[in-house]
């Protein structure tokens, strides 16, 4: 499913009209009008990924101090060790080990 607004011949919306101003109402809209009588679905967790505590400024495993902290999925391949692992069932079990080095620099966060 996807909304497109515009012109045949590309031309401006408007100085401040985007998708999210302009085709983002028109894809809620529809789209809570559509599963407005259809049951949820819960999210299931593809096989194999794991969610893994991150500090949510620095993009880096998160320590046991850390205030900001989100949840991130890995595939195995990504290899983030060094932390603490969240399975799909939200136990917690340890990964490697779950040591972060103390002296690692601010990045400035991953986003």
């Amino acid at each position: 499913m996807g909304v497109f607004v515009g012109f045949d011949v590309p031309r401006t919306l408007g100085s401040r009209d985007t998708g999210g101003v302009v085709a983002a109402p028109i894809f809620r809209d529809f789209m809570y009008s559509y599963l407005k009588n259809k049951p949820s679905t819960p999210f299931r967790v593809p096989s194999g990924i794991k969610f893994i505590r991150v500090n949510h400024k620095t993009g880096l495993p998160a320590k046991v101090v850390d205030e900001d902290v989100i949840l991130e999925a890995f595939k195995p391949e990504d290899n983030f060790s060094n932390s603490k692992n969240i399975d799909s069932d939200g136990e917690e079990s340890n990964l490697i080990n779950n040591q972060v080095e103390d002296n690692v620099p601010d990045v400035g966060g991953i986003y």
